[in-house]
């Protein structure tokens, strides 16, 4: 799959929503709060 077809906009959404998601081998925390 090619990214020149997707806006930017869309691939911040995305990411954001892969960010916020718990995560089991990190205490059920999120990949943000574990960064920040």
């Amino acid at each position: 799959m090619s990214l020149v077809n997707v806006a930017c906009n869309e691939v911040k959404i995305a990411v954001n929503k892969l960010n916020s998601r718990p995560r089991k081998c990190l205490g059920f925390k999120t990949p943000y709060q574990v960064f920040f």
